[in-house]
């Protein structure tokens, strides 16, 4: 991705084809394996019996929500930090800091 962009200016002022490009390729290849492992595991329970596998069809569905639910409070979380850190404000960075040592 360095070779991409030559400076953190690009992101903003750049092509933002190549900028859409390089940041969705990770998310793509992370759906990918997601939907992967639910195939793989629908497969390997497939040999046990009919009643396994429509249990592992129910459930996957649920696990991936779930998952895309802790994805989305952890990059809200992640902005959040960026902004209070951004916004040179001691007591809110301060704040963090004490979270940040107590987790």
């Amino acid at each position: 991705m360095k070779a991409m962009f030559k400076e953190k200016e690009d992101i903003l002022t750049g092509d933002m084809l190549k900028v859409l490009i390089a940041i969705s390729i990770p998310i793509v290849f992370t759906n990918f394996l997601d939907g992967l492992y639910g195939v793989i595991d629908g497969l390997l329970v497939a040999y046990v019996g009919s009643y396994e596998v429509s249990t592992v069809t129910f459930v996957n569905p649920i696990i991936e929500t779930l998952n895309a639910i802790g994805v989305g409070l952890s990059i809200a979380g992640g902005s959040l930090v960026g902004r209070y850190i951004g916004a040179q404000d001691e007591k809110l960075q301060s704040s963090l800091e004490q979270r940040r040592a107590k987790s």
